[in-house]
């Protein structure tokens, strides 16, 4: 009886030591997304705006504007009866998806390909740009741990392509109005915030 106790035990503990490595196995768990970090910093030629740490990008129709969110922020208001009270409304949102950023930079030319392959800590950094309300918006993506990576092109070999970077863009408007105790509108300016969504994407561009 006590023979038969012991063959048992060694048997769920052989099963269960071999069940633990195949879960944490690299080869099993491992993927090449995971070991991917991206990076996306968004700016303006605008002397009217503010780079966020996060990357993100704060900005403003003018200095008028601009020089009233700072005012609030530098002084802002107690929530009391007496003071002033400025809200903020939602007056748009949009994302642009899929916005074309630049070429890889292991693709400088355009040429004939089957596939591409990215290998592992192949790091870059790419900039580009894209309009919004008459504002240029310049987005730098940067990739500082890479993934070894097959990507398929033209299986005939026979088109020219290059890879692409791609990323979607957040862009949200707002009007606050500051109003004094008597419910007087006293002032009213625009903020616009825009942030990367999601990691960016490489894609195969044919011409």
């Amino acid at each position: 009886m006590k023979i038969h106790v012991s063959k048992s035990n060694f048997f769920y503990l052989f099963f269960g030591c071999l069940f633990l490595f195949v879960l944490f196995s690299p080869t099993s768990s491992a993927s090449a997304e995971s070991n991917e970090e991206w990076d996306v910093k968004l700016s303006t030629d605008t002397p009217y705006s503010i780079e966020q740490e996060d990357g993100s990008l704060l900005f403003f129709d003018n200095e008028s504007d601009y020089n009233s969110y700072l005012n609030e922020q530098n002084n802002p208001q107690s929530r009391c009866a007496t003071c002033n009270q400025t809200t903020q409304k939602l007056v748009s949102s949009e994302t642009k998806y899929s916005q074309f950023i630049n070429y890889h930079p292991s693709t400088p030319y355009w040429t004939p390909a089957e596939y591409y392959m990215l290998s592992v800590s192949d790091s870059f950094s790419v900039t580009g740009s894209l309009k919004w309300r008459d504002v240029t918006i310049s987005v730098n993506v940067s990739k500082s741990v890479g993934a070894s990576a097959k990507i398929p092109a033209d299986p005939k070999g026979i088109k020219e392509s290059r890879l692409g970077i791609y990323s979607d863009i957040y862009f949200t408007r707002y009007q606050n109005v500051t109003k004094n105790p008597a419910g007087q509108v006293i002032k009213s300016y625009y903020t616009n915030f825009a942030r990367a969504v999601g990691d960016p994407s490489v894609k195969v561009v044919y011409r």
